[in-house]
């Protein structure tokens, strides 16, 4: 795994917590504190694995043969490194076993490959209410026509036209993706990715049908394999969790301390700073009633 420099706000990190303990969650608007952080911070205190590396020159050189990163790599390395052009793929993001509780109430043994994803958003304000009340609809209307499958999916065209592959539009809006210049079986890889590949079988939770693709492993034993992207859980003042534990990441590689004692510490910083944020906004706080 490869971990830049903003340690907290990568790829890598965000899916180890959400898979190893399931991420960062918040209760009441605390920071719930996980008890298993020292094993991320093992692979750098235990083992010295290298704190920041390049994986695109790495990666052409065949030093460091596997990776998890982005699925944009896909495009830098189309261009960047085109002699192994044909020799690599990427597929899902790898599982680890685990349970899951149906809406009936029946566990269901899987391999999890969920992964996790922080996203932008199309938002619209008003600079002066009063004066701009009847621009709503037409606001509303452009974030519709940008968002929509046609303008993604000619945007991300031009685009590639222009810039080529490199600059392939990396869409939210699924039909979109699905037109573009994927070949066939790497779109297949990022639809089951992301959890709409059709399945014959399909497991709910809180309402939602996931689907399980059915898998032998090498002893014989077959799992159901869950494929699903989570977004990362936003609240007033979360932005502070990713500095602080960045900060707590660091302090355990920096000076060797220990791992679980350092977020309990760090930990305490979050919640301190989502309580500030909360009531300032007027929202209850840990352990209030939400009706007070």
């Amino acid at each position: 795994m490869n971990l830049p420099q903003r340690i907290v706000q990568r790829h890598e990190f965000s899916f180890v917590q959400h898979r190893l303990w399931q991420g960062f969650g918040y209760i009441g608007g605390q920071l719930l504190q996980r008890q298993k952080n020292e094993f991320l911070q093992g692979y750098y205190t235990l083992y010295s694995f290298p704190l920041a590396a390049n994986f695109t020159n790495r990666f052409r050189s065949g030093e460091m043969p596997i990776g998890i990163s982005y699925y944009e790599m896909y495009n830098t390395l189309a261009v960047f490194a085109p002699e192994i052009r044909g020799d690599w793929a990427f597929y899902p993001i790898p599982g680890t076993a685990g349970t899951i509780v149906d809406d009936a109430g029946d566990p269901h043994q899987i391999i999890n490959h969920t992964s996790v994803a922080s996203g932008s958003g199309a938002i619209i304000t008003a600079k002066n209410a009063a004066r701009d009340a009847d621009k709503k609809y037409a606001a509303w209307e452009f974030l519709k026509w940008w968002t929509g499958t046609n303008i993604q999916y000619r945007f991300g065209q031009e685009m590639e036209g222009i810039l080529g592959s490199a600059a392939r539009h990396t869409t939210a809006n699924i039909a979109a993706l699905q037109q573009l210049a994927w070949p066939a079986d790497d779109l297949q890889q990022l639809v089951k990715q992301w959890g709409f590949l059709e399945s014959d079988t399909y497991v709910t939770v809180n309402g939602q049908n996931i689907a399980s693709f059915e898998v032998a492993n090498s002893d014989g034993t077959v799992y159901p394999n869950v494929y699903g992207v989570h977004q990362m859980p936003q609240i007033a003042g979360s932005y502070i969790s990713g500095r602080e534990v960045e900060n707590a990441f660091r302090e355990v590689i920096n000076n060797l301390v220990n791992a679980k004692e350092t977020l309990y510490e760090y930990a305490n910083n979050i919640n301190n700073e989502i309580d500030r944020k909360r009531g300032e906004f007027g929202l209850p706080l840990a352990g209030e009633d939400e009706e007070d």
